[in-house]
């Protein structure tokens, strides 16, 4: 498996731990954190870490030779102008001069030649390739492995996977995690450079899985390819997390009253995602209803600010991300779960993210925006409310709609019911059938 993720998503261990039950070895190229760690278990997954800047061992040996050469070279010209001393101290002084600029010329002859050299096989190399740095190494960390079966995780690492597989003649999972060109912080001339990427070697996939219905159509018109497995972004719950009991864990830590209700943002606090307007909600909602943010993001500061000005700042609090392996202990220990993600490029028009499974497996009632894949599940399944959430009243609606106790309770219901639908366990049957079917292909 290749990933660019420092932080590895939690769909690729899922992914890979399920894998690992069915007695396969799953090797994990991901990017390095910075520390001196190249080689870590996580679970059961073995991970190496690799960074930006390495180059492939090929290009190593080039770089030692002429190292080698250059060295030959300072040896040479020492050697050469020793002699030319020797030579002018017993023979007139002015053919010592001679043989000593004839030495330096065929000295920087042979350096520049050396240079130029050096330089043209490299490109020549590159352009052979047409890789970059870091590709051309994790290309070399991936042959190294010799493996029977490359999964690439998102469209950075297509490429790379494509020249590998080709290489061995060994079956390519191309895992969509969303629909990356389309990523709003991505300036137009990327946008356009990865959807060509992307056209070009997704069809070298031998297998092409994305996370819902609505992002595997749009490949599937986009590329003219065959409609792409859908595996959503599902989780389970922890083994010994409990149902029927009442986590507290938010009240307990940040000192909130046990009459109040929790409504949650978990994940990154983006500029982009409306959480300001949730902010501004809240100043017009009842004294009982709080909001708590947990997670990390650029719009922290902001959030506070507005929750200064608008004089609501004791009701909003916020806590650092935890592991994933705890995640949903605090889930639980929520009232409501809050989807905010706009609508601001096609990729979180589709959206299905982490956090709506979270929400479903920790039996959160949930608001979320009005996007097409979560009104089908949390509207379509009664998990709670969709709202166009683009003002402070529309979140205050749809929050004191949810906190209706007739309504709350309808939706408890319902997560509880049909939480099982949207567990790993269920999904995990879609990638082994994915796996299945490239080993008797091949």
């Amino acid at each position: 498996m290749l990933t660019d993720d420092v932080q590895i998503d939690r769909r690729i261990l899922l992914e890979a731990e399920s894998l690992i039950c069915q007695g396969n070895e799953v090797i994990l190229l991901a990017m390095s954190d910075g520390g001196d760690r190249a080689f870590e278990t996580i679970g059961n997954v073995k991970v190496e870490r690799v960074s930006g800047n390495e180059l492939p061992y090929s290009e190593m040996v080039v770089l030692k030779v002429f190292n080698l050469y250059f060295k030959f070279i300072a040896f040479a010209f020492s050697f050469i102008n020793a002699i030319s001393q020797i030579i002018a101290n017993r023979i007139s002084s002015k053919i010592g001069r001679i043989l000593f600029f004839l030495s330096r010329k065929t000295n920087s002859a042979f350096v520049l030649l050396g240079y130029k050299l050096r330089s043209t096989l490299i490109l020549l190399h590159k352009r052979l390739r047409k890789l970059s740095t870091h590709e051309r190494f994790i290309l070399q960390r991936a042959l190294f492995y010799r493996p029977d079966i490359l999964h690439a995780h998102d469209l950075p690492q297509l490429k790379v996977a494509a020249y590998a597989s080709n290489k061995f003649k060994i079956p390519l999972v191309y895992d969509a995690h969303e629909l990356y060109p389309e990523i709003a912080s991505l300036l137009p001339v990327q946008k356009r450079k990865l959807s060509s990427l992307e056209q070009k070697y997704i069809k070298r996939a031998n297998a092409v899985i994305t996370v819902n219905s609505y992002i595997a159509d749009e490949m599937c018109q986009r590329y003219k390819i065959a409609k792409p497995t859908v595996l959503l972004n599902a989780t389970n719950q922890p083994e010994y997390f409990d149902n029927a009991k009442k986590y507290d864990l938010f009240r307990n830590e940040l000192n909130i009253e046990p009459h109040k209700k929790v409504i949650l943002f978990q994940g990154w606090m983006s500029k982009q995602r409306g959480l300001q307007n949730l902010v501004r909600a809240l100043a017009a909602m009842p004294n009982e209803i709080v909001l708590v943010f947990m997670g990390y993001g650029e719009a922290k500061s902001e959030l506070l600010d507005i929750a200064i000005d608008l004089g609501c700042v004791e009701r909003v609090y916020f806590k650092d991300a935890v592991p994933q392996s705890e995640l949903l202990y605090w889930t639980a220990s929520a009232d409501i779960g809050v989807i905010p993600y706009q609508a601001i490029d096609l990729n979180n028009y589709l959206c299905s993210p982490n956090k709506l499974f979270e929400f479903i497996q920790a039996g959160l009632p949930i608001l979320a925006n009005d996007l097409p894949y979560l009104r089908e599940v949390v509207f379509g399944e009664g998990f709670g409310v969709v709202s166009s959430l683009d003002s402070p009243e529309e979140y205050a609606e749809g929050l004191l709609t949810l906190l209706d106790e007739s309504y709350y309770q309808k939706c408890k219901e319902q997560l509880s019911l049909k939480r099982e639908k949207y567990s790993w366990r269920e999904q995990e049957h879609t990638l082994f059938e994915v796996y299945d079917s490239l080993t008797h292909a091949t």
